[in-house]
């Protein structure tokens, strides 16, 4: 057995013997295992984020995308992709022009 201490310069590189046979399919587990949760997660957060702006615009229809991203906690490209699941699924639809229009929630 080589020595567990190796002097390199300024350097000492320890050797820590390590057997690995139980480790085998670890990455492949915790790669489903997150892609799992990940996938749960993302539901219920884009239905919470979903809900909140709801109740944003219907508390003033005049809000801009960056208010909205201000009071949200986003991006703008975060609301303005909010805007865009919710103005497809007929929840939400813009009523005038970009500047002077306002949100109307039809659900």
């Amino acid at each position: 057995m080589t020595s567990p201490y190796i002097f390199d310069g300024k350097f000492i590189k320890v050797v820590i013997p390590f057997d690995r046979s139980g480790f085998t399919n670890t990455t492949q587990e915790i790669d489903n295992t997150t892609q799992k949760t990940t996938q749960g997660h993302e539901s219920t957060t884009q239905k919470t984020t979903q809900e909140r702006l709801i109740e944003l615009l219907k508390a003033n229809p005049n809000l801009s995308r960056s208010d909205l991203a201000t009071l949200l906690k986003l991006s703008e490209d975060g609301v303005k992709y909010q805007i865009k699941k919710l103005k497809d699924k007929g929840i939400i639809k813009r009523v005038g022009p970009d500047k002077g229009g306002y949100w109307e929630v039809i659900e």
